[in-house]
């Protein structure tokens, strides 16, 4: 088995990670402190 690799984000994973954000705030809004429309409203840029 690989073992996982832990790195910071950088601008190329900007949109996997909003991909990633969106889905857990539509499935559980209970762990963020907002909401999903106003995530899904945020240009990608904001998810540098």
């Amino acid at each position: 088995m690989i073992a996982p690799a832990i790195r910071r984000l950088g601008p190329i994973d900007q949109a996997d990670y909003r991909i990633i954000r969106l889905d857990a705030l539509k499935h559980n809004p209970e762990a963020f402190g907002s909401t999903f429309e106003i995530e899904q409203a945020r240009p990608i840029a904001a998810f540098e």
